[in-house]
């Protein structure tokens, strides 16, 4: 986690602020999001909650309707959902 620039919303032009961001990786896309400071737990994106949804090709084109497994991410400017290729079975 080191600043950078924020994503705000889906869809809307990343806002210049020197903001604290998380970067989280997934299979298709790489989201920056603002938290409210650097060390917030991260806990919730290693235990993403698994289910079927609309897939989300890329931040800032518009969604397609396929149903595919998606990762649900909660972070505190937004919740992401990108898709993922299986969903994995808690061990």
């Amino acid at each position: 986690m080191r600043k950078g620039t924020p994503v705000m919303r889906i869809g809307t032009a990343a806002m210049r602020i020197r903001t604290p961001v998380m970067r989280i990786r997934t299979p298709v896309m790489r989201i920056r999001t603002p938290v409210m400071r650097i060390g917030t737990p991260v806990m919730m994106i290693k235990t993403p909650l698994m289910g079927i949804g609309t897939l989300v090709k890329r931040i800032g084109t518009t969604v397609m309707r396929k149903r595919t497994p998606v990762m649900r991410v909660s972070t505190p400017a937004m919740s992401i959902r990108t898709p993922v290729m299986r969903i994995r079975k808690k061990t």
